[in-house]
């Protein structure tokens, strides 16, 4: 799960992993299904007293290869491209545990 404030002019979240070696965006609102992954519920509150909003983005892993065995997922809220001085916020780095096993199941972060 990813969640964050999206700030004003409202930002964006990302879902990044290091599947390549290095951090790409595997995830985000308008691209909300890859091979491997897919977020499943979004919900974003806005406060119009506060001119803020607070964006939750739950996501799945799904066909995970062997390969992906400690790969590492991180959440990035983006600020608007409409403010020039504000830096994107990147979360803690969580690592993905794959389990070899005869049944199908999925993990939710």
């Amino acid at each position: 799960m990813c969640e964050g404030s999206l700030g004003y002019p409202p930002g964006h979240i990302e879902i990044q992993a290091d599947f390549s070696g290095e951090f790409t965006t595997i995830l985000t609102l308008e691209n909300n299904k890859t091979d491997v992954a897919f977020i499943h519920v979004e919900e974003t509150k806005v406060n119009d007293t506060t001119c803020s909003a607070h964006q939750t983005l739950k996501f799945a892993i799904e066909n995970v290869p062997l390969e992906f065995h400690r790969k590492r997922l991180r959440c990035v809220t983006v600020p608007s491209t409409e403010v020039s001085d504000q830096t994107a916020v990147i979360s803690e780095e969580g690592s993905i545990k794959v389990v070899r096993s005869m049944y199908l199941f999925f993990s939710y972060i």
